[in-house]
């Protein structure tokens, strides 16, 4: 049985750095200004391809990419940007290619989650629809990144 956390899984170490490293200047990027840059993202992009192509998973890599961003992208287009923006979009793609389909995937899901119910408290907490609650999703990638790692260690 494969576990998520065990540091044998099919993401080496270096390609989970890699990944870990990504999400958390993200997630600081997007925190303070609101966007996650090009100039941060797309060296991230070329260095994940470049590693799976050395190493073989570049078809899982894609595919995880594939499947993380192409339902987000149908969002962003359907809500002209406002549910979704371009960075997210990104971010997405980005956690797919460096995480591949079983971390990269289950990833996500996890900050998914965990948006939901960060988004969830601030509007209880600040008394406003949910609707009205602006997430920054790198935020909820970077801290997931983080958790990821410490169970992994």
């Amino acid at each position: 049985m494969i576990s998520l956390f065990d540091s044998s899984n099919e993401l080496s170490n270096g390609r989970f750095l890699g990944l870990c490293v990504y999400l958390w200047g993200a997630g600081l990027f997007d925190a303070l200004s609101g966007k996650i840059y090009n100039w941060w993202t797309f060296p991230f992009m070329a260095m994940a391809l470049t590693w799976v192509s050395w190493n073989g998973d570049f078809a899982d890599a894609l595919l995880a990419g594939t499947l993380l961003s192409v339902p987000s992208y149908c969002l962003y287009l359907y809500t002209k940007g406002r549910a979704v923006g371009g960075g997210d979009l990104k971010l997405l793609l980005t956690t797919g290619l460096w995480g591949g389909s079983l971390t990269g995937i289950s990833l996500t899901i996890f900050s998914l989650c965990l948006a939901a119910l960060r988004g969830t408290t601030l509007a209880l907490w600040r008394r406003r629809a949910l609707q009205n609650v602006e997430l920054r999703l790198g935020v909820d990638f970077a801290i997931s990144g983080f958790i990821f790692l410490l169970l992994r260690s």
